[in-house]
């Protein structure tokens, strides 16, 4: 890829063969981890072997899926559907304008070429969860949060069926 800088509107982009390896991604912003990766992951799944990415940037940005909407919905959808190997590392949460969040991606290659599928049905709820998290503030934010949002789920869910976390970055 030729010289692409913050600010850059043109983009020249010559493609050669992916080989396995460990790549780094830095968008030296709070530019999204999570589009990096669903743009990466077509290419590290085809690359044949396992592959590594590290991601820097924004994990929780604006216009873009969380990290933790990767990490516990679309990755295991990937498996289900195509039977993809990926795990993702959240290893610091980024934030605009600074960004500094830091992601690992390990993904093993397919052996074989994947199936087609049909997701034709929705299927049954099976388990409600959430991730709530602070940076910068005290603790009891996130506590209230999650109850908030804990009490409010209940009221249209079985409480049996929910579970939820809370953490300070």
């Amino acid at each position: 890829m030729g010289q692409v800088k913050v600010g850059s509107n043109s983009l020249m982009f010559s493609p050669r063969e992916l080989t396995p390896s460990q790549y780094v991604a830095d968008t030296k912003t709070a530019g999204s981890v999570t589009l990096l990766s669903q743009i990466s992951l077509p290419c590290l799944a085809f690359a044949g072997a396992e592959s590594r990415l590290i991601l820097r940037g924004g994990t929780d940005a604006g216009m873009s899926p969380p990290i933790d909407y990767l990490r516990y919905m679309f990755l295991p959808l990937c498996k289900q559907l195509f039977g993809l190997e990926a795990e993702c590392f959240l290893l610091r949460r980024g934030f605009y304008p600074a960004g500094g969040g830091v992601v690992g991606l390990g993904v093993n290659g397919f052996k074989e070429p994947i199936q087609g599928f049909q997701l034709i049905e929705r299927g049954e709820l099976v388990k409600v969860s959430g991730v709530c998290f602070i940076a910068g503030l005290p603790e009891h934010i996130a506590k209230r949060m999650r109850s908030a949002a804990r009490k409010l789920l209940e009221s249209y869910f079985d409480s049996s069926s929910s579970s939820s976390s809370s953490s300070s970055s």
